[in-house]
């Protein structure tokens, strides 16, 4: 990828973000990320121009903030995030 594409890339998903978080913001959304959290997370996206690979992008991060904020010995609540991001957020039954 050529420099001026990787900047129109960085460009686009700033735009992408930022339609998305403005909207995300407008939203009542529960405190705790469940199925609705990510279905809502993924329109949004998806509304602001958002393609697969950046919504598994954004999968990616949610994954590693579940890794990074929840303790270890909370294997169960970890997995059911796991999931919960798959299935609402990335839309696919892949887990690993």
């Amino acid at each position: 990828m050529t420099r001026h594409a990787e900047l129109g890339e960085r460009l686009r998903l700033r735009r992408v973000a930022k339609t998305a978080r403005e909207k995300l913001e407008t939203l009542r959304l529960p405190r705790e990320a469940d199925e609705r959290f990510y279905a809502v997370v993924r329109e949004c996206l998806l509304a602001a121009g958002a393609t697969g690979a950046d919504i598994d992008g954004v999968a990616a991060g949610c994954v590693v903030i579940v890794v990074e904020c929840l303790r270890p010995e909370w294997e169960e609540g970890r997995r059911d995030q796991f999931e919960l991001i798959a299935h609402h957020l990335a839309c696919t039954d892949m887990i690993v």
